[in-house]
């Protein structure tokens, strides 16, 4: 199953968020992140968190799901919920970062510990040097390579945010060779030289982010 979460960080523009909508199985809104969807004709199917951030209201079509626990946060709340609930084969996640960076390292934290089988990918539009791009971050195993669609010459990153032994890529500007955690620096800003390069990682995890 492929399932959609949307957080109340950045606000997805409407052309991503209905992309992103209408290639998911489940629409899932992370407490605020549920906000996106006023005045629109497509709701989510469920809304999970402690609601103290959502100003908008549903019909009975919407499954609400309050979790009041405080010692987890509201995308904590959704994963254990989804844990107990579905078969998940691909989770992406709109609105995950925003004005504040611990909400993003924590949300990449977070995820870096979900089943390695799990296709992880976060989405975000920003600006660059007054261009307007989409960052897209994909999390990385031994047992899966998430699909970025990299198109030569689209800058790329490697985000470790956990332990990771035998990173290596093919295609790329500066090309990584074997690679372990305790290695540093990682690659920043690096350029994909060829269409779709390719990454082996002998165990763990890290993210690839890449900015199109």
């Amino acid at each position: 199953m492929k399932i959609l979460l949307i957080l109340s960080g950045d606000r997805p523009g409407d052309e991503l968020l209905n992309a992103e909508i209408a290639d998911a199985d489940l629409v899932i809104a992370v407490d605020g992140g549920a906000n996106v969807f006023r005045n629109k004709t497509r709701l989510p199917d469920i809304v999970i968190g402690d609601l103290d951030s959502l100003s908008v209201s549903f019909n009975d079509q919407v499954q609400i799901v309050k979790v009041n626990d405080q010692n987890l946060t509201d995308l904590q709340k959704a994963l254990h919920y989804i844990h107990k609930k579905y078969e998940v084969d691909s989770l992406n996640l709109l609105g995950a970062g925003g004005g504040r960076v611990d909400h993003m390292l924590n949300n990449l934290h977070i995820c870096a510990s979900l089943p390695h089988s799990v296709k992880v990918i976060f989405k975000r539009e920003i600006s660059i040097d007054g261009r307007h791009c989409r960052e897209i971050i994909g999390r990385f195993t031994s047992s899966i390579q998430p699909d970025l669609k990299v198109i030569k010459d689209n800058i790329l990153s490697v985000l470790p945010v956990s332990d990771y032994q035998g990173l290596q890529s093919r295609g790329l500007k500066w090309e990584i060779t074997n690679f372990s955690s305790s290695d540093a620096p990682v690659s920043q800003s690096n350029v994909a030289l060829i269409n779709d390069p390719q990454f082996s990682l002998a165990n763990g995890c890290v993210y690839i982010a890449v900015y199109q």
